[in-house]
Protein backbone atom coordinates (compact mmCIF):
# COMPACT_ATOMS: atom_id res chain seq x y z
CA UNK A 1 0.00 0.00 0.00
CA UNK A 2 1.39 3.38 -0.77
CA UNK A 3 0.83 5.84 1.83
CA UNK A 4 -2.06 8.09 0.57
CA UNK A 5 -1.78 11.89 0.55
CA UNK A 6 -5.35 13.65 1.01
CA UNK A 7 -4.62 16.81 -0.66
CA UNK A 8 -3.26 15.07 -3.61
CA UNK A 9 -6.67 12.85 -3.50
CA UNK A 10 -8.51 16.85 -3.46
CA UNK A 11 -6.33 17.84 -6.22
CA UNK A 12 -7.27 14.96 -8.42
CA UNK A 13 -10.86 15.76 -8.24
CA UNK A 14 -10.34 19.37 -8.37
CA UNK A 15 -8.70 18.55 -12.28
CA UNK A 16 -11.96 17.22 -12.75
CA UNK A 17 -14.32 19.56 -11.47
CA UNK A 18 -12.65 22.53 -12.96
CA UNK A 19 -11.53 21.51 -16.31
CA UNK A 20 -14.96 23.16 -17.63
CA UNK A 21 -15.29 26.23 -15.57
CA UNK A 22 -17.54 28.23 -17.97
CA UNK A 23 -20.17 25.55 -17.22
CA UNK A 24 -22.48 25.21 -14.44
CA UNK A 25 -21.47 23.55 -11.13
CA UNK A 26 -22.98 20.02 -12.35
CA UNK A 27 -22.18 20.00 -15.83
CA UNK A 28 -18.93 20.78 -15.43
CA UNK A 29 -18.54 17.64 -12.84
CA UNK A 30 -20.08 15.16 -14.87
CA UNK A 31 -23.19 15.13 -12.68
CA UNK A 32 -25.63 16.03 -15.08
CA UNK A 33 -27.72 12.58 -15.74
CA UNK A 34 -25.12 10.92 -13.22
CA UNK A 35 -26.46 8.28 -10.47
CA UNK A 36 -27.22 10.10 -7.08
CA UNK A 37 -25.43 7.50 -5.32
CA UNK A 38 -22.17 8.56 -7.77
CA UNK A 39 -22.62 12.21 -6.76
CA UNK A 40 -22.70 11.53 -3.04
CA UNK A 41 -19.87 9.50 -3.45
CA UNK A 42 -17.27 11.89 -4.96
CA UNK A 43 -19.28 14.46 -2.11
CA UNK A 44 -18.17 12.03 0.04
CA UNK A 45 -14.46 11.59 -0.90
CA UNK A 46 -13.26 15.67 -1.36
CA UNK A 47 -15.18 16.17 2.25
CA UNK A 48 -12.90 13.01 3.15
CA UNK A 49 -10.16 14.47 1.55
CA UNK A 50 -10.86 17.84 3.30
CA UNK A 51 -10.71 15.98 6.95
CA UNK A 52 -7.54 14.24 5.62
CA UNK A 53 -5.73 17.54 5.13
CA UNK A 54 -7.13 18.69 8.82
CA UNK A 55 -5.07 15.84 10.37
CA UNK A 56 -2.22 15.74 8.35
CA UNK A 57 -1.99 19.61 9.01
CA UNK A 58 -2.32 18.24 12.62
CA UNK A 59 0.87 15.89 12.36
CA UNK A 60 2.54 18.68 10.72
CA UNK A 61 2.24 21.00 13.41
CA UNK A 62 3.25 17.72 15.95
CA UNK A 63 6.28 17.71 13.69
CA UNK A 64 7.43 21.69 13.84
CA UNK A 65 6.50 22.42 10.61
CA UNK A 66 4.82 25.77 9.70
CA UNK A 67 1.37 25.73 8.63
CA UNK A 68 -0.36 28.96 9.18
CA UNK A 69 -0.49 29.03 5.52
CA UNK A 70 -2.08 26.17 4.66
CA UNK A 71 -4.81 26.79 7.61
CA UNK A 72 -6.06 30.35 5.84
CA UNK A 73 -7.04 27.84 2.88
CA UNK A 74 -9.01 25.28 4.15
CA UNK A 75 -12.32 26.77 4.51
CA UNK A 76 -11.72 27.78 0.90
CA UNK A 77 -10.88 24.44 -0.63
CA UNK A 78 -13.76 22.77 2.40
CA UNK A 79 -15.95 25.75 0.03
CA UNK A 80 -14.71 24.46 -3.04
CA UNK A 81 -15.83 20.65 -2.66
CA UNK A 82 -19.70 21.78 -1.31
CA UNK A 83 -20.08 24.82 -4.10
CA UNK A 84 -20.46 27.29 -1.30
CA UNK A 85 -22.12 29.81 -1.51
CA UNK A 86 -23.11 29.22 -5.10
CA UNK A 87 -25.75 27.29 -6.56
CA UNK A 88 -25.04 24.37 -8.49
CA UNK A 89 -27.06 24.79 -11.48
CA UNK A 90 -26.59 28.12 -13.80
CA UNK A 91 -23.11 29.26 -11.69
CA UNK A 92 -20.33 29.01 -13.73
CA UNK A 93 -17.38 26.59 -12.09
CA UNK A 94 -15.47 29.62 -12.12
CA UNK A 95 -17.18 31.69 -9.71
CA UNK A 96 -15.72 28.64 -7.02
CA UNK A 97 -12.60 28.33 -8.65
CA UNK A 98 -9.17 30.04 -7.19
CA UNK A 99 -5.91 29.40 -8.39
CA UNK A 100 -4.00 30.57 -5.29
CA UNK A 101 -5.97 28.16 -3.43
CA UNK A 102 -5.01 25.27 -5.89
CA UNK A 103 -1.16 26.37 -5.93
CA UNK A 104 -1.45 26.25 -2.01
CA UNK A 105 -2.94 23.19 -2.01
CA UNK A 106 -0.38 21.52 -4.46
CA UNK A 107 2.80 22.86 -2.01
CA UNK A 108 0.50 21.27 0.89
CA UNK A 109 0.46 17.66 -1.40
CA UNK A 110 3.98 17.96 -1.79
CA UNK A 111 4.51 18.75 2.07
CA UNK A 112 2.80 15.94 3.17
CA UNK A 113 4.82 13.20 0.45
CA UNK A 114 7.79 14.84 2.18
CA UNK A 115 7.14 14.50 5.54
CA UNK A 116 4.31 12.36 6.39
CA UNK A 117 3.47 9.84 2.91
CA UNK A 118 5.90 7.19 3.41
CA UNK A 119 5.16 3.68 4.03
CA UNK A 120 7.30 0.99 4.96
CA UNK A 121 6.74 -2.15 3.25
CA UNK A 122 8.05 -4.07 6.15
CA UNK A 123 5.94 -2.66 8.33
CA UNK A 124 2.86 -3.87 6.16
CA UNK A 125 4.48 -7.42 5.64
CA UNK A 126 4.58 -7.13 9.97
CA UNK A 127 1.00 -5.68 10.11
CA UNK A 128 -0.73 -8.37 7.89
CA UNK A 129 0.84 -10.79 9.80
CA UNK A 130 -0.55 -9.57 13.29
CA UNK A 131 -3.82 -8.80 11.69
CA UNK A 132 -4.02 -12.93 10.49
CA UNK A 133 -2.85 -13.57 14.24
CA UNK A 134 -5.56 -11.68 15.64
CA UNK A 135 -8.13 -13.39 13.16
CA UNK A 136 -6.50 -17.00 14.51
CA UNK A 137 -7.27 -16.15 18.18
CA UNK A 138 -10.44 -14.33 17.41
CA UNK A 139 -11.77 -17.56 15.46
CA UNK A 140 -10.41 -19.94 18.25
CA UNK A 141 -11.79 -18.16 21.35
CA UNK A 142 -15.30 -18.40 22.27
CA UNK A 143 -15.43 -16.47 25.09
CA UNK A 144 -15.14 -13.35 23.59
CA UNK A 145 -18.89 -11.34 23.45
CA UNK A 146 -20.16 -11.47 20.44
CA UNK A 147 -20.79 -8.04 20.28
CA UNK A 148 -16.82 -7.28 20.48
CA UNK A 149 -16.59 -10.64 18.11
CA UNK A 150 -18.40 -8.30 15.70
CA UNK A 151 -16.17 -5.08 16.11
CA UNK A 152 -13.22 -6.78 15.83
CA UNK A 153 -14.10 -7.94 12.81
CA UNK A 154 -14.99 -4.74 11.53
CA UNK A 155 -11.92 -3.14 12.32
CA UNK A 156 -10.15 -6.00 10.83
CA UNK A 157 -11.88 -5.57 7.26
CA UNK A 158 -11.22 -2.02 7.41
CA UNK A 159 -7.87 -2.30 8.21
CA UNK A 160 -7.38 -5.02 4.95
CA UNK A 161 -9.13 -2.70 2.75
CA UNK A 162 -6.47 0.10 4.02
CA UNK A 163 -3.99 -2.03 2.94
CA UNK A 164 -5.28 -3.32 -0.59
CA UNK A 165 -6.98 -0.06 -1.42
CA UNK A 166 -4.87 2.76 -3.39
CA UNK A 167 -7.96 5.09 -2.15
CA UNK A 168 -7.87 4.70 1.14
CA UNK A 169 -6.75 6.84 3.82
CA UNK A 170 -3.92 6.68 5.36
CA UNK A 171 -4.99 9.04 8.30
CA UNK A 172 -8.07 6.56 8.33
CA UNK A 173 -5.49 4.06 8.73
CA UNK A 174 -3.60 5.21 11.63
CA UNK A 175 -7.59 5.67 12.97
CA UNK A 176 -8.67 2.36 12.53
CA UNK A 177 -5.39 0.29 13.94
CA UNK A 178 -5.62 2.62 17.26
CA UNK A 179 -9.20 1.09 17.71
CA UNK A 180 -7.96 -2.80 16.98
CA UNK A 181 -5.60 -1.56 20.01
CA UNK A 182 -7.96 -0.53 22.22
CA UNK A 183 -10.61 -3.33 21.09
CA UNK A 184 -7.83 -5.94 22.00
CA UNK A 185 -7.49 -4.37 25.47
CA UNK A 186 -11.29 -5.13 25.43
CA UNK A 187 -10.71 -9.15 24.30
CA UNK A 188 -7.95 -9.35 27.03
CA UNK A 189 -10.00 -8.53 29.78
CA UNK A 190 -12.89 -10.20 28.79
CA UNK A 191 -11.16 -13.35 27.45
CA UNK A 192 -10.44 -16.53 29.34
CA UNK A 193 -6.90 -16.81 27.55
CA UNK A 194 -5.75 -13.11 28.04
CA UNK A 195 -2.07 -13.53 27.32
CA UNK A 196 -2.89 -14.59 24.02
CA UNK A 197 -4.20 -11.20 23.55
CA UNK A 198 -2.02 -9.40 24.98
CA UNK A 199 0.84 -11.16 23.25
CA UNK A 200 -0.77 -10.21 19.89
CA UNK A 201 -1.51 -6.95 20.96
CA UNK A 202 2.12 -5.82 22.06
CA UNK A 203 2.76 -6.36 18.57
CA UNK A 204 1.01 -3.36 17.19
CA UNK A 205 3.15 -1.31 18.71
CA UNK A 206 6.37 -2.51 18.03
CA UNK A 207 8.74 -0.64 15.68
CA UNK A 208 8.16 -2.62 12.48
CA UNK A 209 4.33 -2.10 13.22
CA UNK A 210 4.28 1.30 13.92
CA UNK A 211 6.76 1.65 11.25
CA UNK A 212 3.82 1.96 8.38
CA UNK A 213 2.78 5.12 9.54
CA UNK A 214 4.07 8.61 10.40
CA UNK A 215 3.24 8.64 14.30
CA UNK A 216 0.98 6.85 16.06
CA UNK A 217 -2.07 8.49 16.93
CA UNK A 218 -2.35 10.56 20.10
CA UNK A 219 -4.43 8.60 21.79
CA UNK A 220 -2.33 5.36 21.76
CA UNK A 221 0.55 7.34 22.80
CA UNK A 222 -0.86 8.90 25.69
CA UNK A 223 -2.47 5.29 26.63
CA UNK A 224 1.32 3.47 26.23
CA UNK A 225 2.95 6.18 28.46
CA UNK A 226 0.42 5.89 31.20
CA UNK A 227 -0.70 9.38 29.91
Amino acid sequence: MAALNPAQELLDLFEVWFKDQASDVVTSRGYAGESPHIIAENMRRGMQAVVGIDRALDQLAARGRKIAVYLQYVAKWTFMVVAYPQAWQQVASSNLYSKDAVNVLELLAHQIDNDLADTDPAAVEHLTQVLADVRAVLGEDDSISPELRWYLGRLLSQIDDALTDATYNVFDLRSALERLWVAMGAATAESREPTRWQKIRDQILVPASVGILTGMPGTVLQLTSGG
